[in-house]
């Protein structure tokens, strides 16, 4: 009688699931975390301290970051600065794609993070991806970038459905792929 003595090797089920995994069922320390629709919102919540961030909760959201490349269930999270600034300013700088009142914030804030949601993910993540890198990049550099990136856009089932609706004169309804 012989016995296997190959050594057994524990597989991650995210690589079963070909790295995806769900994020909203996340249980945060540091902070409050809510995912509905594809939008995850991220509240500091220690406002007695003005929301400061620590070691503990910059390793929180490091960790909980390096995930969502893999979170299949979230598309937009609802990103905190930590400081002050007035709308005008921030207008100028370009950091507010508009004011809102107050009370408004939030409302207006998910109702943007859900359209984004909706949008053609694949196309809003090689978007973020790009202006990343063509920081580091010349003009010429990232123009060609640019044009590869569209070029990859437009191989996706996403950008046939957003033609498609574009010419029928209707809404594209996205899907991710």
């Amino acid at each position: 009688m012989t016995q296997n003595t190959a050594p057994t090797h524990r597989i991650d089920p995210a690589l079963l699931a070909g790295n995806r995994q769900p994020l909203a069922l996340y249980r945060a320390t540091h902070f409050k975390w809510q995912v509905e629709g594809g939008v995850a919102t991220l509240t500091l919540n220690r406002p007695e301290r003005k929301n400061p961030l620590t070691f503990e909760s910059y390793a929180e959201l490091r960790d909980l970051f390096g995930r969502l490349k893999h979170a299949d269930d979230v598309h937009v999270v609802v990103l905190y600065t930590g400081r002050s600034l007035g709308g005008e300013e921030g207008e100028r700088w370009g950091f507010f794609n508009r004011l809102v009142a107050p009370e408004l914030l939030l409302t207006e804030a998910a109702a943007m993070a859900r359209d984004l949601a909706a949008g053609p993910t694949f196309a809003n993540g090689i978007t973020k991806t790009m202006l990343h890198q063509e920081w580091a990049m010349t003009i010429e550099q990232a123009i060609e970038a640019e044009a590869q990136a569209q070029a990859l856009c437009m191989l996706t089932e996403d950008f046939s459905r957003a033609y498609n609706a574009f010419v029928a004169k209707q809404k594209p309804s996205f899907e991710g792929n």
